[in-house]
C-alpha cells in the first residue's frame, strides 16, 4: 500500500540533505550478530610452535625413484590434487560475491512532461525526478553477513577434504613404510626356513630325524611364502595409491624417520579440534548466516520506505510567460497490514536455536572423538614402548647365544635355525604394533584436526 506525499518549494540543497538523511537510517546498525563462543577454559595452544623445518627440502627425485618423508608427500598430494583447486576457485567465486554484497540500490532518472509551445523551440515544460528505493535498516550490513558466511562455508568445505585426504595419504605412507619392514622380516624367514629344510633332509639321510620334522619345516616354508606374498600385495596397492594421490609414474619410497610420539595433552588436542575441524566453524557459519536471515524476515514486519523521489519542475505555461520553478519530494511507505510475516520470523529464530543446539552437540562428539582417539593411541604407544624395552634385551641375548652355539660343534642346528625364527617372531610383532600405533596416531591427528599440520 502506497502514499505519496507533496512538498513544494523545497530548495535542491534541502532535497539533498533529506536524502542523506534517510540513508543513514537505513545504514544504521541496529544488528550485531553474535558467533557461538568456543570454550575457553582449556589453555590456548598455538600447533604452529610444533612445526619441524628440518623436513622443508624439495622431494629427491633418482633415476625414477621419488624419495619423500611423509609430510612431503601430504604437501606434494595436495598440490596436485585437483579438488583442492575446484573448492579454492569456489572460495573465489564467494569472495567475488561478497564485494557486490550489501551495496545500494541504483537510483531510477525520470524526465517526463517535456513539452514546448507552437514548435517554437523554446522549453515549456519539464518534470525530473530521480526515484530511489532506500534499504531497510541495516539490510546491507545483514546482506554482507550473509555473503561472508557463504566464503567461510565455502572454506569449511575446502578444510574438510584437505583433512580427510591428508589422513588418506599419511596411512597410504604408513603401510608402505610398514609393509616393506614386515617384507624384510619375511624375506629373513623363507632364508632360514630354506636352510632348515636342507640341514633336515641331510639329518634325515643320516637317520638322525624323521620325514614328519621335514613335512612340518616344508608346511612353514609354505605359510612364510604365503604370508611374504600377501603382504607384497598390499604394499603394491599402497604404493599405487601414494602415486595416485601424488600424480606421479615414479617409484615412491618413503624416508624412514624416527617418529615423534604426539606429545600434546588430552586437553590441547582439545583445544586444537576446537580451532581447527572444520565441523564447528560450519555451523558458526550457518549461525551467522541464520541471524542475518532473520533480522532480515524481522524488518519485513516494519513499517519503511518503498521509495524516496525528489523531483524537479518548471512551467512557463501562462500568459504572462513567468517561469515557476518548484520542487517536489515523493515517499512511498510499506505498510504490513495484511501480512506481518510472522511464520518466516518464527523460522528464522527456530534456525537460530537449531544452529546453537547443533554446535553443543558437534562440540561434545570431537570432544568424544579426541579422547577416544587419545586412549587409543596412549594404550598402543606405552605397549610398545615396553614391548620394544623388553624384545631389544632378549634379541640380543638370543643373538650372543646363537654365536656361542655356532662356535660349539655338538649343538644341533636346528636348535640354532629355530632360534634364529623365534627372533624373527618377536621382530615381526614389533613391527605390527608399530603399524597400529601409526594407524591410531593418524586416527588421533584427524580427530584433533591436525592432520595437515
Amino acid at each position: 500500500m502506497k502514499n505519496n506525499g507533496l512538498v513544494r518549494h523545497y530548495r535542491p540543497l534541502k532535497f539533498s540533505a533529506i536524502l542523506a538523511i534517510f540513508m543513514l537510517l537505513s545504514l544504521a546498525g541496529c544488528y550485531h550478530p553474535r558467533r557461538l563462543p568456543i570454550p575457553t577454559s582449556l589453555q590456548p595452544y598455538n600447533m604452529e610452535t610444533k612445526k619441524d623445518t628440518s623436513e622443508a627440502s624439495l622431494p629427491k627425485d633418482t633415476s625414477n625413484t621419488l624419495i619423500l618423508t611423509e609430510d612431503e608427500a601430504v604437501r606434494m598430494a595436495l598440490s596436485h590434487e585437483i579438488q583442492v583447486e575446484v573448492l579454492s576457485k569456489n572460495i573465489d567465486i564467494a569472495n567475488s560475491k561478497l564485494k557486490s554484497a550489501g551495496a545500494l540500490n541504483n537510483p531510477e532518472l525520470r524526465i517526463e512532461k517535456l513539452q514546448s509551445q507552437d514548435l517554437d523551440g523554446k522549453l515549456r515544460s519539464i518534470e525530473i525526478g530521480l526515484r530511489w528505493q532506500p534499504p531497510t535498516i541495516s539490510e546491507l550490513s545483514a546482506e554482507k553477513d550473509i555473503a561472508r558466511a557463504e566464503v567461510e562455508l565455502e572454506k569449511t568445505k575446502l578444510t574438510r577434504f584437505k583433512q580427510k585426504f591428508s589422513a588418506q595419504v599419511r596411512k597410504a605412507c604408513v603401510e608402505i613404510t610398514n609393509l616393506t619392514e614386515l617384507i624384510g622380516i619375511y624375506d629373513k624367514r623363507i632364508k632360514i626356513e630354506t636352510s632348515k629344510i636342507s640341514v633336515l633332509e641331510s639329518q634325515i639321510a643320516l637317520g638322525e630325524r624323521t620325514s614328519l620334522d621335514l613335512t612340518r619345516a616344508q608346511l612353514r616354508l609354505f605359510r612364510a611364502n604365503e604370508e611374504r606374498n600377501q603382504f607384497a600385495r598390499f604394499l603394491k596397492i599402497q604404493k599405487q595409491n601414494l602415486a595416485t594421490f601424488l600424480k606421479t609414474q615414479s617409484d615412491v619410497r618413503i624416508a624412514a624417520n624416527k617418529e615423534k610420539p604426539v606429545e600434546e595433552t588430552k586437553d590441547q588436542l582439545i583445544l586444537a579440534a576446537y580451532q581447527k575441524r572444520p565441523e564447528l566453524q560450519e555451523i558458526q557459519s550457518q549461525n551467522l548466516r541464520s541471524q542475518a536471515k532473520y533480522h532480515l524476515e524481522k524488518m519485513k514486519a516494519v513499517p519503511w520506505f518503498s521509495f524516496l523521489e525528489p523531483m524537479y519542475r518548471m512551467d512557463s505555461r501562462n500568459k504572462h510567460d513567468r517561469v515557476d520553478q518548484w520542487g517536489e519530494l515523493s515517499v512511498g511507505f510499506d505498510l504490513p497490514i495484511f501480512d506481518l510475516n510472522l511464520g518466516n520470523i518464527r523460522a528464522g529464530k527456530m534456525a537460530i536455536d537449531r544452529d546453537i543446539t547443533e554446535f553443543e552437540r558437534t562440540r561434545i562428539e570431537i570432544e568424544a572423538q579426541v579422547t577416544e582417539s587419545y586412549m587409543a593411541y596412549q594404550d598402543i604407544l606405552v605397549e610398545q614402548k615396553k614391548s620394544q624395552k623388553e624384545a631389544s634385551s632378549l634379541i640380543a641375548n638370543a643373538d650372543q647365544v646363537i654365536k656361542n652355539a655356532q662356535q660349539v660343534s655338538v649343538v644341533d642346528p636346528i636348535k640354532s635355525l629355530d632360534l634364529q625364527l623365534e627372533i624373527l617372531d618377536v621382530q615381526e610383532s614389533l613391527a605390527q604394533k608399530q603399524r597400529r600405533l601409526d594407524t591410531a596416531r593418524i586416527n588421533l591427528m584427524l580427530a584433533a584436526g591436525i592432520i595437515g599440520d
